[in-house]
């Protein structure tokens, strides 16, 4: 059976578009297949939430970037719902599983018509050595967008965003995180006393104080800023600058990502272990 969303991603990967164009073709996309995911959690019954780049869509803030790499959907579920749910999207004939040595994280491709999507399913978005964000918490302050589904508020998507942001930083600064940043904190009702608030307990403050400064210094926007670090001045002045692109990806992750988390040496021993 052929499927419009079909007709759209050929379009959306024929070499004469444009990003912004690929973009608005994988919105459609990805908005169907969230519509999808939606019904298939409404027959679970467990509450969940789309986080990243499934957090736009379903907010409405993507149609208001003018580009945006997108290559997967995220969403979050409570831990009490985590097995259940894999264990359901595992059972479907039209998913295939990923292995995955993580415990908090399952991976799919997910097969409508003849698309093919990635899926992670979250009970956490990152190891806690890296940064602490309780899914319970974030559900307490999360905002009703259907019978089961839930969108962080304004202040805990800006959370997610620089935390998700942490774990690349090695590898990338995407040059549209400026542009989701303006999106989420010009929300009506966003309160930057209150996003420093729900920063803190993260235990990455300084990471988030580095790039929300590079983020006012190429904006011209005024941010308030708390007090910085040593470590987070050394690096916005790298990141500022033209550095950052020839920097090796060891060395990046030893300068932008290390110094930041919550438990540096317990990463580092990962990462020297597993790699990741």
């Amino acid at each position: 059976m052929f499927f419009p969303r079909d007709a759209i991603m050929e379009n959306s990967q024929s070499d004469s578009n444009s990003p912004e164009r690929t973009w608005k073709l994988k919105q459609v996309v990805y908005a169907d297949i969230l519509n999808e995911l939606h019904e298939h959690f409404l027959k679970l019954n467990v509450r969940y939430m789309p986080i990243k780049g499934a957090y736009l869509i379903c907010s409405g803030l993507a149609e208001k970037m003018k580009y945006r790499r997108m290559d997967d959907i995220d969403i979050w579920v409570g831990k009490e719902d985590f097995e259940k749910t894999s264990d359901y999207y595992s059972s479907l004939p039209h998913v295939e599983v990923f292995p995955d040595d993580w415990n908090f994280e399952r991976e799919f491709t997910y097969t409508t018509g003849s698309f093919e999507c990635h899926l992670e399913i979250h009970s956490l978005l990152n190891y806690p050595a890296r940064f602490s964000l309780p899914f319970e918490k974030l559900f307490e302050r999360a905002l009703p967008a259907g019978e089961t589904r839930m969108l962080p508020c304004p202040e805990d998507a800006l959370v997610i965003l620089l935390c998700h942001a942490l774990v690349h930083i090695g590898f990338e600064l995407r040059d549209t995180i400026f542009d989701e940043i303006s999106l989420i904190s010009n929300q009506k009702g966003f309160s930057w006393d209150k996003f420093w608030g729900l920063a803190k307990p993260t235990g990455i403050e300084q990471f988030m104080c580095m790039i929300l400064f590079l983020y006012a210094k190429k904006t011209g926007r005024c941010i308030v800023l708390p007090q910085s670090s040593f470590r987070a001045i050394m690096g916005r002045t790298l990141l500022s600058g033209r550095f950052y692109k020839w920097i090796p990806v060891a060395m990046r992750k030893l300068l932008f990502e290390i110094p930041f988390v919550r438990n540096p040496m317990w990463l580092l021993k990962r990462k020297l272990l597993h790699g990741n």
